[in-house]
């Protein structure tokens, strides 16, 4: 239940517009609804299981003569294969981090940081927060009820608030965030190499059967070709990106809008030199930069940044008792945009100057709909 109580707005046992137990739980990985969600990965392997059919089958026995040939065709082949899943299934697997205890609120204290004031049992924490929600001083997730971390949203599909989240991605039934950022990365390198050298390996062959010069080529591996340039130039414009990303410590989200600081930045998340940049996603040691395994060197709540003086610095202690505060709250999109005022939230929460509440529901996940839609077939 929610309403004012001894003069202030306050919430006991539920999220902000939400009655008791209505808050979801975080989806669970092998639950009903996630194992739905992997049809696309079904769509993936079944497409992946007919290029090696073709290529296994009906490709290498066309270099069976030259062992040499043979030899580079096979390896190439299994080992970007093989480089692919595994990516792509870490990427899968790996759950969205939980925001740390430190950034959770009771109901009191969310109270408290709702109207405005930072309360002193948060405000001794001195929490790592320098970055501001859209228009305001410090962004709170009125559905996890935390201070929302540096870089941090909140995903409506997986229903938690995701570390560094770049977009939610159906084709890999997961959020991109800081726990998979660099599983995502290496898929999509992966994936447009082994397209490119498969396309690469299979066009010979493709030209010889549309010239007619050899009938022992059969019309699947032409299919599989055009199937493959599809596929192709559709992952490209992906990987440029998400490269151009990575060179810039920067995210589709933060890429797409206004990055406000309450300190003087310079560049953003953009730290000194490229390798910085990369070594923040990737970890420092660059000998396993390849390989989707865990080597980031950040907690996905601590980050470096440059100031306009050229320091590099970090994110420590940003929020403190005596931080100046317009409170800027994330609201889910389900939540009743027709409610009456009486019912609304109180003046003294900012909504970055919109006309109305509904604007500022707006679902980090949302945002990158359309794009997905087009950078994927």
């Amino acid at each position: 239940s929610e309403g004012w109580v001894g003069g202030r707005w306050c919430l006991v046992g539920g999220s902000l517009g939400m009655a008791d137990g209505e808050t979801s739980p975080p989806r669970r990985r092998w639950s009903l609804e996630w194992n739905l969600g992997l049809f696309p990965a079904f769509i993936i392997h079944l497409l992946l299981a007919w290029a090696v059919r073709v290529f296994d089958f009906l490709v290498l026995p066309l270099v069976a003569s030259q062992p040499e040939l043979l030899a580079v065709y096979a390896a190439v082949f299994h080992v970007l294969l093989v480089m692919l899943l595994w990516s792509y299934w870490k990427c899968v697997l790996a759950l969205p981090m939980a925001v740390p205890q430190e950034f959770k609120l009771s109901d009191e204290e969310f109270c408290r940081v709702v109207e405005g004031r930072i309360p002193p049992s948060v405000g001794k924490r001195e929490l790592p927060v320098i970055g501001r929600g859209r228009g305001s001083r410090v962004a709170v997730c009125a559905q996890c009820k935390v201070v929302k971390p540096d870089r941090t949203h909140h995903c409506s599909v997986c229903r938690q608030c995701v570390l560094k989240m770049d977009h939610h991605c159906p084709w890999v039934n997961n959020c991109v965030g800081h726990h998979n950022y660099k599983f995502f990365c290496l898929f999509v390198i992966y994936a447009s190499i082994f397209l490119a050298a498969l396309l690469c390996m299979m066009a010979p062959f493709i030209v010889k059967w549309m010239n007619g010069k050899d009938k022992s080529i059969d019309s699947e591996i032409p299919l599989c070709g055009f199937v493959t340039a599809v596929f192709l130039f559709t992952v490209l414009p992906l990987k440029c990106m998400h490269c151009s990303l990575l060179l810039d410590n920067a995210t589709t989200l933060e890429h797409m809008r206004t990055q406000r600081f309450n300190v003087d930045v310079l560049h953003g998340w953009r730290l000194p030199t490229w390798w910085d940049n990369v070594a923040s996603t990737c970890g420092p040691r660059m000998l396993l930069w390849p390989f989707p395994v865990h080597s980031t060197r950040t907690d996905g709540v601590r980050w470096e940044v440059v100031l306009e003086t050229g320091e590099l610095t970090n994110n420590n202690g940003g929020l403190t008792e005596s931080s100046d505060v317009d409170v800027d709250v994330d609201v889910d999109d389900s939540l009743d945009t027709n409610e009456s005022a009486e019912n609304r939230a109180p003046p003294s929460i900012a909504t970055d100057g919109e006309n109305s509440r509904q604007s500022s529901r707006m679902d980090d996940s949302a945002d990158l709909a359309e794009v997905t839609d087009r950078l994927l077939p």
